[in-house]
């Protein structure tokens, strides 16, 4: 028998095999609990001008109301013109898979950069950060953008060390990615450039020339004409309605830090942060150019967010946002620090013991990180609201009365069917008590509204259903549930607002009595009608 002949593919598998763990625990996290996950919030941003704009207007016009994402939009808007509805799934694949990309390429790079060990620390890194975690599975830019600035530096970074052609290209195809998927990624992608040019004036060994460097610029520029020219004028009037509308004070700054270092006490964080500076000092002595490609950028992209100001970025969820892109080249800095011999006299149990502090120090971050208990961080159907995201600052969003109906509507074996809450707003602010309530009846939820983009037929959300009796028996639901007064639950929710889903609330209370009789259970402040039995 002749003996077989694996080739280049089966070595290339058996070599990257050490990512396979990291990546199988990082789409877990992304995916564990994401069917039941409610859209909303700025989710919707994409979705709206999706569905309510041609393809054309989509790729040529930015909109001062709505901070959606081009790519993303014009991508939905293609996949309704050519396929169908949107459904959630749809929705979610292109931050999900730029999640698990993160973890399997960029760690690629840092094998080459600091060996294995490093490269696999980094991928553990990558696969469990909250921050990483949480904007892998929300419908928003910044997962894509992290991803592309963080392929944009390392193939910077291949350029200037090999002068490969092939990096270039792939640094400015990146990098103008990166920006038409968010433009405050520009600071941060274009900042190698900068760094270069300082290399060249300081005449550092294999500096690229300046013929070189021109070059790529010319190939940046290119990418971000081919992208924003055909949107140039409204991209003009965005960025002016966005910026100086904030500002940065010293205690949000260190909630981002906590916040990137993905934990919710300041003892790790700082030990995160002290592993990052530890990690930039131990490139310098090898890798130098990683250090202060990652490091510069990451200063230029604060200092640009500051100078600039866009609107609401004193919050903290907007500035660790803007600055998250940065967050890759951070954890490649702590595993450097756990991993790379502080000193070449260590000895054989000295290296051992590091790989174990390696190991132990990720297990910490774990443990003590926002996504550490995964069944209860992602078992409802609001893990993606606010006060999730925000899992650093304390929140009172538990401290209130639960409807005593809620508990005799539990789940049971046999019957965990979800239930159905209307009306309820879109927008997490006004949508604190269905995440508080489901902690009581443990059943999966779905939400209903009189907003016509849930009755919009180019979208087949499974979550979100419309102000219509047919969709609730038509759905998974054992129950509706109308709440009569929303304003009386809901503290922000006043004003025009509160009376307008009353209205709806009357509305639909109307209806059903008309069609469906009288309500199963009541209280003076809600109404249940038993799906199952009007089947």
């Amino acid at each position: 028998m002749e003996p077989r002949h694996h080739g280049p593919e089966r070595s290339w598998l058996r070599e990257c095999s050490w990512l396979l763990p990291p990546l199988v625990a990082g789409a877990f996290l992304r995916l564990f609990g994401l069917g039941r996950q409610v859209l909303g919030g700025d989710e919707f941003h994409a979705i709206r001008i999706a569905a309510r704009n041609p393809l054309g207007t989509i790729l040529t016009e930015y909109s001062t109301g709505s901070d959606h994402c081009i790519p993303l939009s014009a991508g939905y808007r293609l996949y309704t013109d050519l396929v169908g509805p949107l459904t959630e799934t749809v929705l979610r694949a292109p931050v999900v898979l730029s999640g698990l990309l993160l973890v399997a390429i960029f760690p690629l790079f840092a094998a080459r950069w600091f060996g294995r060990f490093t490269a696999g620390v980094l991928a553990w890194l990558l696969a469990i950060s909250p921050v990483l975690v949480m904007y892998g599975r929300i419908v928003r830019s910044y997962s894509p953008m992290v991803l592309l600035g963080a392929l944009a530096i390392a193939f910077f970074i291949e350029w200037v060390r090999n002068g490969r052609r092939r990096d270039a290209w792939l640094y400015a195809g990146c990098a103008g990615l990166a920006v038409y998927f968010h433009l405050l990624a520009a600071p941060f992608v274009l900042a190698p450039l900068l760094v270069a040019g300082v290399e060249l004036v300081l005449r550092r060994d294999r500096a690229p020339s300046a013929e070189a460097l021109v070059r790529v610029a010319g190939l940046v520029v290119l990418f971000l004409a081919i992208f924003l020219v055909p949107c140039a004028p409204s991209l003009i009037e965005f960025v002016r309605s966005k910026s100086a509308g904030g500002s940065i004070d010293s205690s949000t700054l260190l909630l981002t830090l906590q916040h990137h270092a993905g934990v919710r006490h300041a003892l790790p964080a700082v030990a995160f942060w002290a592993a990052a500076i530890a990690g930039v000092v131990l490139s310098l002595r090898s890798e130098w150019r990683v250090a202060v490609y990652f490091v510069v950028p990451a200063a230029i992209q604060l200092l640009a967010v500051a100078v600039a100001r866009p609107e609401l970025v004193e919050q903290l969820l907007v500035i660790s946002r803007y600055l998250m892109i940065a967050l890759p080249g951070a954890c490649l800095l702590v595993a450097v620090a756990l991993t790379v011999p502080w000193s070449e006299r260590w000895s054989t149990r000295a290296r051992t013991t590091q790989r174990v502090v390696a190991v132990a120090f990720v297990a910490v971050l774990y443990a003590t990180g926002g996504i550490g208990r995964v069944g209860e961080r992602f078992a409802g159907s609001f893990a993606h609201n606010i006060r999730s995201l925000e899992f650093v600052v304390a929140s009172d969003a538990t401290e209130r009365e639960v409807p005593a109906l809620y508990s005799r509507l539990a789940a049971s074996a046999g019957d965990d069917a979800p239930l159905v809450e209307f009306p309820v707003e879109y927008a997490w602010r006004f949508a604190t008590a269905p995440d508080v309530y489901q902690r009581t009846h443990g059943r999966d939820v779905l939400v209903s509204s009189a907003w016509n983009m849930y009755a919009d037929p180019r979208l087949a959300l499974a979550n979100t259903l419309p102000m219509d009796p047919d969709a609730y028996l038509a759905s998974r639901a054992r129950y509706l549930v109308l709440h009569r007064n929303p304003a009386a639950e809901e503290p922000l929710l006043e004003g025009e607002r509160a009376e307008r889903v009353r209205g709806d609330a009357r509305h639909l209370e109307t209806l059903l009595r008309r069609e469906w009789g009288e309500p199963t259970r009541k209280d003076p402040l809600l109404l249940v009608w038993d799906l199952e039995s009007l089947r």
